[in-house]
């Protein structure tokens, strides 16, 4: 007796706009084509959210920051919800970025890597350990 054929999974279109680039990170969002991040609704994934405050002309997100077109770098907070943007100072020209909920390093155009955020368990490449939250970026010493 033959078997039957699985299912075909149905396929769903998503109502977000244009983009250029997908970030999972802060929940089902993209980069749009005009540089805004963009999210579904969590609370109905078939209505578009508000778009963030603070983040205009954005290139690329990667965790819970942004890299602006200009080389700027703006981060939020955790709880999604609060929506607290704030730029980083001490990065400039940034040309790649890398983020978690809780720091975030940045190479800059002169092959220089900053970082900034909790320092634990020495992620920030200072040489040291500290509890403190480093809002400020500064170079990692290799």
């Amino acid at each position: 007796r033959p078997r039957p054929e699985p299912a075909t999974p149905a396929i769903e279109k998503l109502a977000l706009p244009a983009a250029r680039h997908l970030a999972f990170d802060v929940g089902l969002c993209v980069v749009t084509t005009t540089g805004h991040l963009q999210c579904l609704a969590s609370n109905n994934p078939c209505e578009l959210d508000e778009a963030w405050p603070g983040l205009a002309k954005v290139d690329v997100v990667d965790g819970h920051c942004a890299r602006s077109v200009d080389g700027t770098v703006r981060c939020w907070q955790v709880d999604r919800k609060s929506r607290t943007v704030g730029t980083i100072s001490g990065v400039a020209g940034a040309v790649q970025i890398a983020s978690s909920a809780s720091h975030g390093c940045a190479l800059l155009g002169e092959h220089q890597v900053v970082c900034w955020g909790e320092n634990t368990h020495g992620e920030l490449g200072r040489g040291a350990t500290d509890t403190t939250n480093n809002p400020e970026a500064e170079p990692v010493t290799l």
